[in-house]
């Protein structure tokens, strides 16, 4: 899968395929899911030989908030001059991120912006736009007040995804979906007294949140939280103190 990238680089003259063909015996998986249980039976049901010898977890949803000054607003906008109630941009994949998608994106009392690789989604009160790069989804879901949060099924209660804190960045209430996260994972280290209702599982809590007076307040304090939790120096020793352990171990 990685040559026919590869040899598209301007750097990569030097380099042959064979360099980078993959001993499936000696191969190690570092993932954002949490239940490495569940990440192998995941892998063993794929059409492949390779059955990982280890399996270890990091945060790679986290590192967008090392680099976020470099691309991102450091004030998103104010709720005042958001058009759109709800937003969501990304692919459908499957049929159960599709069913996610009309569940929470097509009431028509709510202003919806939906974006991204969206094919199949029936949600005629929403308004339907193409993908944007890396770069510009933040400035995107500025357009909206909130967004609900959910992933393929294998994600539930195991992973935490980049768009979760892409949305949090761009000052959105990130509601999340309760089969997408039942024990409140992600909120747990919030300090914010009503963190439990971040948790949906129809468009009326959706519309519910929406109807907070403080809605500003709260999305600012989820954003905080999130920078001043962040650690770079920390981040980086915890991925090289697996990645030597990984090494030692072959």
């Amino acid at each position: 899968q990685l040559w026919p990238l590869i040899r598209k680089r301007s750097w990569a003259a030097s380099y042959k395929e064979d360099d980078f063909k993959i001993n499936e015996n000696n191969v190690a998986y570092l993932t954002q899911g949490r239940d490495h249980q569940r990440v192998m039976r995941e892998i063993a049901s794929k059409e492949t030989r390779i059955i990982p010898r280890i399996v270890s977890h990091f945060p790679w949803e986290k590192t967008i908030l090392a680099n976020h000054q470099k691309f991102f607003p450091t004030k998103p906008r104010p709720m005042s001059e958001r058009p759109f109630d709800l937003a969501f941009g990304g692919a459908t994949r499957n049929t159960y991120k599709r069913k996610k998608i009309e569940k929470y994106y097509n009431d028509p009392d709510l202003k919806t912006l939906l974006f991204g690789n969206l094919r199949g989604v029936n949600c005629p009160n929403a308004i339907f736009q193409p993908k944007v790069s890396y770069q510009s989804m933040i400035r995107m879901m500025e357009k909206a007040k909130a967004t609900v949060v959910f992933g393929d099924e294998f994600y539930n209660n195991n992973f935490h995804t980049l768009r979760m804190y892409e949305d949090i960045l761009a000052g959105n209430l990130v509601l999340i979906d309760r089969d997408f996260d039942e024990n409140n994972d992600f909120y747990i280290y919030l300090d914010l007294p009503v963190s439990k209702y971040f948790q949906v599982d129809s468009v009326e809590d959706v519309k519910d949140r929406l109807s907070w007076p403080n809605l500003e307040a709260i999305a600012q304090k989820m954003r905080n939280v999130i920078l001043t939790s962040y650690s770079l120096n920390y981040e980086r020793e915890v991925l090289m103190e697996i990645l030597d352990y990984i090494y030692e171990t072959k």
